[in-house]
């Protein structure tokens, strides 16, 4: 919406700065001997708190000549300790993914000849994305509605949206857009919360129960030994609507995790091997942005394109 940037910048600046201060503060105030792991179901739920807190304090600290009529979505990953906690407000979306980086000589070879066979080659699991927060799903609708709010539904396609006055928001959460607040559109992030060790240890479980299907009797022993130079790889990835609507997430998760291909020669201690990954993480990004630039500019015609931004 109108000034919508002007919030966007304010969120991006002053969200981790408050984050990190009152989680120094959490840790500095807590009982010397107390646990401050999260794998402690209290410790979780205080710092769950403690971030929905922040971003609803974020939306009612945003310049007020801004916030009324424009506003920002927030996704945000947090790592603290061996926990993840994934925090969204809006219509951008954050994912958390694993893929398994081997030593196999021959597919790192053909996949650095070709960049599509090495990204269909990737075996990449995304195990938790956050949803898009619109107006039409039941329980946004309903918390809208309530509130006087009226929520409209494309019958032939295209995004639902909050109506108020003059305006149609195509998300039932945001920071800032107070005008829409009256009408139910709130800052309240969804938080998801993920142990590392427990993923990591379902990784390796699956593998195992992979494995022991695809292995006879007399292959076992080789089998055994085919994961002794793998690595699990965990990484995260945020990025605005404007991404999403043309790129499935799939093929994002894909595409990162084929930056961690390490080619033999690098595993090897090669020095003079001029690849160690067979595509860069930025020119990954990059491709992700061009496909999702050029699907706006084919579906307007040119004449628009919305917000395409992705960190990993």
């Amino acid at each position: 919406g109108p000034n919508g940037e002007i919030v966007s910048q304010y969120a991006a600046t002053t969200l981790p700065n408050l984050l990190a201060y009152r989680l120094h503060q959490l840790e500095a105030n807590a009982p010397p001997n107390s646990n401050k792991e999260p794998s402690d179901s209290n410790v979780a739920e205080i710092i769950t708190n403690l971030i929905t807190q922040t971003f609803i304090d974020i939306d009612a600290l945003s310049p007020s000549a801004a916030a009324y009529t424009g506003g920002c979505t927030a996704s945000i990953v947090l790592r603290y300790g061996a926990t993840l906690f994934i925090a969204n407000a809006g219509d951008s979306r954050s994912f958390v993914a694993t893929t398994t980086v081997g030593t196999s000589s021959s597919t790192q070879q053909q996949s650095q000849q070709n960049r599509s066979a090495m990204i269909k080659n990737t075996s990449c699991t995304i195990h938790y994305i956050t949803r898009e927060d619109k107006p039409h799903l039941q329980d946004e609708r309903t918390r809208i509605e309530a509130l006087g709010g009226r929520v409209s539904i494309p019958p032939t396609g295209g995004t639902s949206r909050v109506h108020y006055g003059n305006y149609g928001l195509a998300m039932s959460r945001s920071l800032g857009d107070w005008n829409a607040g009256v009408f139910g559109v709130i800052p309240d992030p969804i938080v998801h919360v993920i142990h590392a060790q427990d993923l990591r240890d379902s990784v390796l479980q699956q593998q195992t129960n992979n494995e022991e299907q695809q292995c006879t009797s007399e292959e076992e022993p080789a089998c055994k030994n085919s994961d002794a130079d793998t690595e699990i790889v965990l990484f995260v990835v945020s990025g605005t609507d404007g991404l999403f609507d043309y790129v499935e997430p799939q093929l994002i998760a894909d595409t990162i995790a084929s930056t961690f291909i390490k080619s033999s020669s690098t595993i090897n201690n090669n020095d003079d091997d001029d690849g160690s990954l067979a595509l860069h993480l930025i020119d990954a990004c990059g491709d992700l942005v061009l496909t999702s630039a050029n699907g706006w500019n084919v579906e307007s015609g040119g004449r628009y394109r919305d917000d395409i931004a992705i960190a990993v």
